[in-house]
């Protein structure tokens, strides 16, 4: 149990202020930043910020550091990544990582750099940086806010409109709440002590979470206010419980979020996701299908049960929506293993530092935060946006008293220091990437196949690029003829790299649709069909194909089962009229 403390000393400078007080900066700033223009606008400028953090903060002064009890499962999960990794469809893709999270090697070294800094500036509880970095996180919290209630209100102050649940400035709903959640933990302390600003902070974090429409992170929410509670020994901290129920109340009487949070049908999808990808590890049981590896595994795996929430999921999953199965696909048994040893040092470790906590209460806002993060991740799953935030935090929690080692301190500053400039040609890859959808959408097929070529210049690690071309090109086809070559180009440079990809093996195969290749596309469609049972698009091109070879029977067979997969697919009526005149 926590002592609450009597006064409260002033403020103090971060000691190391240039460098320390940057980095914490950078850090909170990570959460908010985003790359205007991209295809893909919230993970590789938040990546950016977090490795210039890492890169600048290991040069400040600090003593604490990660304890050897971190560092063996950590090494061992990233071990266990690698082989995985190198025993995948596409080993180098894989380890390098690949859209939409790529978190491959590198963003999981640059999570681990995330821990390694919080350890190292707040794990031994220095007040003036706690302070400082909470002081941070409120204007994080105040951006969060304001953009998301624009959004509900209708705005669209990110330039994208009719949204039904506000992603912010994270661009997932419940990526945006938890993030709020773990700012709003680490203010209760000093919101309690009735610090003004720290009191702001609250209120915006908690109107994010409020809108969030995600039952996981609402649900978190009573549980960093258990946490608060039983970690004092007066009652100022019930003071949260009706602020708990105002967070709950406004939830309910914003339209669009009661509707999400009476919607049922994603209940349905999480339990036959689970099931699918159990049976997906059935076939991956030892190693896993590697970093990445999911998205195109999965196809194969989803059941009948699948068909039936399709509609209700909004596609095909690229995660298991659970931090346990993620960690088992990603890293097999032994990653699995070594994540489940690190959650529990993480869990033993923090308990210890909350009883032991006796000054501002930081260790307890951390606790709450990194176990409101972990229970969410239950049902969601890990992105750059979210784990950063949840990694520093972790690694103030845990720490230990000590001096980082110099060649630490050394190998994680140059490696953030190399990283940062690979994060920025990434964002500025993905604003080209953007600009050659938005030419392909417009029927613009050459000026798209340009772009696309200047992002895989500009990011040729990337397999993805070509993906995207691939699939972005293939929408172009009924508008512009020399868009079908462009495609199966695209198309035939991403399965060198990534050969199960589901995306780019149907955007070839349309491509082959529209060029009177009706052989060759009805071969390709019957693999796709088999390897992807649960995807309407396969059959609707399918009976496409069967249609032009006279094939009337097939084409509505195809049709009638695609309909029953998404039964709102604008492309069943336009085919079942000409059925219909058979």
């Amino acid at each position: 149990m926590v002592a609450t403390p009597a006064a409260r000393p002033a403020l103090s400078p971060p000691v190391g202020s240039g460098r320390a007080t940057a980095s914490l900066v950078l850090v909170a700033a990570s959460v908010v930043v985003f790359m205007p223009g991209g295809f893909d606008r919230f993970v590789w400028p938040k990546l950016a910020f977090a490795a210039l953090a890492v890169g600048v903060g290991m040069w400040a002064p600090g003593s604490g550091r990660l304890p050897r009890t971190i560092w063996i499962p950590v090494a061992a999960a990233l071990a266990a990544i690698v082989v995985s990794a190198a025993a995948s469809a596409a080993p180098l893709s894989s380890l390098l990582g690949r859209w939409p999270r790529y978190e491959g090697l590198p963003v999981l070294l640059l999570y681990v750099g995330s821990a390694v800094l919080g350890a190292h500036l707040l794990g031994t509880g220095d007040r003036g940086r706690a302070e400082f970095f909470r002081r941070a996180l409120v204007v994080a919290a105040a951006l969060m806010a304001v953009v998301a209630w624009a959004e509900i209100a209708g705005f669209a102050p990110l330039g994208r409109g009719d949204v039904e649940r506000s992603g912010g400035l994270l661009g997932n709903a419940t990526d945006q709440a938890v993030v709020a959640l773990m700012i709003a933990a680490v203010l209760v302390v000093p919101a309690l002590a009735r610090e003004t600003w720290a009191l702001v902070g609250i209120v915006c974090a908690g109107s994010v979470v409020a809108v969030s429409g995600s039952r996981a992170v609402l649900l978190a929410t009573v549980v960093v206010v258990a946490v608060h509670v039983l970690a004092r020994r007066d009652r100022s901290a019930l003071v949260l419980l009706p602020a708990t129920a105002v967070v709950g109340l406004t939830a309910v009487c914003v339209p669009v979020v009661r509707n999400r949070l009476l919607d049922a049908a994603t209940f349905d999808v999480r339990r036959v996701l689970w099931a699918d990808s159990i049976d997906l590890l059935g076939h991956h049981l030892l190693l896993g299908v590697g970093p990445s590896g999911y998205v195109d595994a999965i196809g194969a795996h989803l059941s009948d049960g699948w068909l039936d929430v399709a509609s209700a999921a909004g596609g095909a999953p690229d995660s298991p929506h659970v931090w346990v199965l993620q960690a088992w696909n990603a890293g097999g048994v032994v990653g699995l293993a070594a994540v489940l040893v690190l959650a529990v040092v993480v869990l033993v470790r923090g308990l210890r530092r909350v009883q032991q906590e006796e000054q501002d209460g930081f260790a307890i806002g951390a606790f709450a935060a990194v176990l409101a993060y972990g229970l969410v991740l239950l049902t969601h799953f890990t992105i750059a946006g979210t784990v950063v935030l949840a990694a520093f935090l972790a690694g103030a929690l845990v720490a230990e008293g000590g001096v980082v080692p110099r060649s630490t301190v050394l190998a994680s500053s140059v490696l953030a220091t190399l990283f940062v400039p690979w994060a920025l040609a990434a964002s500025v890859a993905d604003v080209q990437v953007q600009l050659g959808v938005t030419h392909a959408m417009s029927g613009d097929a050459v000026a798209a196949d340009r772009e696309f070529a200047a992002a895989a210049g500009t990011r040729g690690w990337d397999s993805d690029v070509a993906m995207l071309a691939a699939q972005s090109l293939a929408g172009a086809l009924s508008s512009d003829p020399e868009a079908v070559d462009l495609t199966i180009d695209w198309a035939d440079r991403s399965l060198e790299r990534t050969p199960d990809t589901y995306a780019t093996r149907l955007a070839r195969a349309v491509a082959l649709n529209a060029s009177g290749r009706q052989g060759e596309a009805l071969q390709a469609l019957d693999e796709l069909v088999a390897d992807a049972p649960a995807e309407a698009d396969p059959r609707i091109q399918r009976a496409i194909a069967r249609l032009s070879t006279g094939d009337v029977g097939g084409a509505r067979t195809d049709v009638e089962q695609a309909e029953r997969i998404d039964r709102d697919h604008p492309a069943i009526a336009p085919i079942k009229r000409v059925l219909a005149s058979q």
